[in-house]
């Protein structure tokens, strides 16, 4: 557009960062490859050709990264703040579509890719450097716009989960065609299994169901075989088996009574003998019937159904579609990743607690190892269940068999969740009991999703104390005294900092645990945009010393000088104000309880929960939660944020849509929050 790039995108500065970062003069003539008679290029396969041999012989020399690191930093800072100046006076134009954009996109990816490479050699720092960048955040949007325009809008879930691999994954995910995913497209209501060729007209088999019943009443695991066109039942403790793991919406959905199409259950059988010399296998669409208390049986045996599988077989319509034994290994990862398959919750645990685990391709079948190597970092990010599998981190190489079944707390449940759904959300948390080593057949035997989500938060023990505070959008439970309870924990989004020594406890009272509590004058918030408040460090608080202790224990937490006044703002989530304006009822706040110890850093955004504490308005009793045994009883009123001296403060001071009041801050006390 007559416009020249900014000398930071210039192709001097991209050569001095390739030179700086190969330690080496080159020649830029011999970079470029022609793509027409006016246009030349710098691709990735010639940067491939270049950086990959230097990478292998560097590796060796692993005592030379701390000073590479430190000399690259160096230049990395240097060019990500001229990016990020060109950014502040010449934004309109280098995030409008056209050249510069894709200069910046180009330009962007480059460096990214350099400096995680560097980080596979043992330098962390340049990485960390464009983590808290503007360019980093731009280049992340303009590729979540390129992805959304060639997977289409609806596919959100897809794109965080490849965002999350880092932008090298992205910019290969970009050029590449959507993954097949008919998840999107199953209607419940017209839903029947499919055959396995589009001619087929194949009868549908299955096994008797009394025979299914009758070893589900004993609380044991049926599996089928195939001998001809029958379909046998037997008892999996008798015969080692292959569980199934699949999605309704690649046709395999139905039950015992049922049945699947006979050319199915064949290629299903193939499938299994190809594995284990029996052939035995468990599928839901075979092993678990209608009836009513044989399903619920079938759902209460689910994590030792799989468990206690030799092999766990993976079967996803795009995966099996679109990968092949030669397909690059980055491929497979990318078709595992956007996988109607990822996006479910049920087939968390599945692949959580396969002893082995294969994956089906077009041609055959792979396991985690094929991901050993290069693919390593990448399979972790994109498929996060794998972090759980047995590996060795120095030879970058998975483990084939699992030894012991993985257990986690509900804080790293949380991450692994993230972007997947279910189509009967009372199942969400019988579908992850197994993972929490929670008794599925108790939750089953509950009808309602909050009752079940209720016993799933107080059988776990220990919760992160973020639960109480993130959830800016998430739906929270109806029932007394878990109003603060997320309705799903797929929509917790964030988890806490596994470094925090404190943790909280839900009881039939509430949620018990530590937290700093902000208080002042109660205010309705209904009708405003937030409140402005002056806030004070309570130092004669008896609990003011050990939480300060906690600033060393737990980095994250940040060191702010305390005994200080400073300025905030806060705001609460239009999803509570919405609720609260619906039914007419006015939305009263006195108090916010955050996690850490003392007010966050200056700008940073900090969740919090607004609350209502009764006894700060009604003349009551002390109850300011300096003894566990006597907490402060809080009421939840809705998810919140608060910043500290924004810019925004000194704006909203002479507004009146802006609450103003004076606070003060005690550090972490003893709450029961309801």
């Amino acid at each position: 557009d007559g416009n020249p790039f900014p000398h930071a995108l210039s192709d001097d500065m991209v050569l001095d960062i390739l030179q700086d970062f190969m330690e080496t003069a080159l020649d830029i003539d011999v970079l470029l490859t022609p793509v027409s008679p006016q246009s030349t290029i710098l691709s990735g396969g010639t940067l491939a050709r270049l950086i990959v041999p230097w990478a292998r012989r560097t590796l060796q020399h692993t005592t030379r990264a701390p000073s590479f690191g430190a000399r690259f930093r160096q230049r990395i800072d240097t060019f990500a703040a001229a990016i990020d100046s060109a950014l502040l006076l010449q934004g309109s134009t280098l995030l409008r579509p056209g050249p510069h954009q894709d200069r910046l996109r180009a330009v962007g990816t480059l460096v990214l890719a350099l400096a995680r490479c560097a980080c596979a050699w043992g330098a962390r720092a340049p990485l960390q450097v464009l983590d808290s960048t503007r360019m980093l955040q731009e280049v992340i949007t303009l590729y979540r716009a390129a992805l959304a325009r060639r997977w289409s809008a609806d596919s959100a879930w897809e794109i965080e989960r490849i965002v999350d691999a880092g932008i090298p994954f992205v910019a290969f995910a970009t050029a590449a065609a959507p993954t097949a995913n008919r998840t999107k497209h199953v209607r419940a209501d017209a839903y029947a299994p499919v055959h396995a060729g589009e001619l087929c007209e194949c009868g549908f088999v299955g096994p008797a169901v009394a025979e299914v019943e009758r070893l589900l009443a004993q609380h044991r695991v049926p599996v089928v075989v195939v001998e001809g066109d029958v379909v046998r039942v037997r008892d999996s403790a008798e015969t080692p088996y292959v569980a199934i793991s699949h999605v309704w919406a690649d046709g395999l959905g139905s039950t015992t009574d049922a049945g699947l199409p006979l050319c199915q259950v064949r290629r299903l059988a193939g499938l299994a003998r190809s594995l284990l010399p029996s052939g035995a296998f468990w599928i839901d669409a075979l092993c678990v019937p209608r009836d009513k208390d044989s399903r619920r049986r079938a759902i209460g045996l689910m994590a030792k159904t799989y468990e206690r599988a030799e092999k766990v077989l993976v079967t996803d319509g795009g995966v099996r579609t679109q990968c092949s034994l030669s397909s690059p290994k980055e491929e497979c990862l990318l078709r595992i990743a956007t996988s109607g398959w990822m996006q479910r919750i049920w087939t968390l645990q599945e692949g959580m607690l396969a002893r082995e685990i294969y994956f089906e391709l077009s041609d055959g079948l792979i396991d985690c190892t094929h991901f050993n190597g290069a693919p390593y970092l990448i399979a972790q990010w994109v498929v996060p269940l794998l972090q759980h599998r047995p590996r060795d981190d120095q030879k970058m190489a998975y483990e084939a068999v699992l030894l012991h079944p993985p257990r986690c707390t509900f804080n790293e449940i949380i991450p692994l969740l993230r972007h997947r759904t279910t189509s009967k959300p009372e199942d969400e948390t019988v579908a992850i009991s197994g993972l929490l080593s929670i008794d599925a057949g108790e939750l089953a035997a509950i009808s309602s999703a909050g009752g079940r989500m209720k016993t799933l938060l107080m059988r776990c023990g220990a919760l992160p104390r973020c639960i109480a505070v993130y959830g800016w959008h998430s739906r929270k439970l109806s029932l007394p005294n878990f109003t603060w309870a997320p309705a799903s924990v797929s929509e917790v989004f964030w988890y806490g900092d596994p470094l925090d020594p404190l943790w909280a406890t839900a009881t039939e009272e509430g949620l018990r645990g530590r937290y700093t509590v902000i208080r002042f004058p109660p205010l309705d918030m209904s009708n405003v945009y937030g409140l402005v408040a002056t806030v004070t460090t309570n130092e004669q608080h008896p609990l003011y010393e050990s939480g300060r202790a906690y600033f060393d224990v737990v980095p994250s937490f940040g060191a702010r000088k305390e005994g200080v006044t400073a300025g905030a703002r806060v705001d609460i989530s239009p999803l509570f104000v919405d609720m609260r304006r619906e039914i007419g009822a006015p939305l009263i706040v006195n108090a916010l309880l955050m996690t850490r110890p003392g007010l966050p850093p200056t700008g940073r955004e900090e969740p919090v929960a607004a609350v209502y504490i009764p006894s700060l308005t009604e003349g009551g009793a002390d109850t300011r939660g300096v003894e566990e045994a006597a907490p402060m009883r809080c009421q939840f009123v809705g998810a919140a944020r608060l910043q500290i001296d924004p810019p925004s403060v000194k704006g909203n001071a002479s507004t009146p849509h802006w609450h103003r009041a004076d606070a003060e801050m005690d550090s972490l006390v003893y709450v029961c929050l309801s």
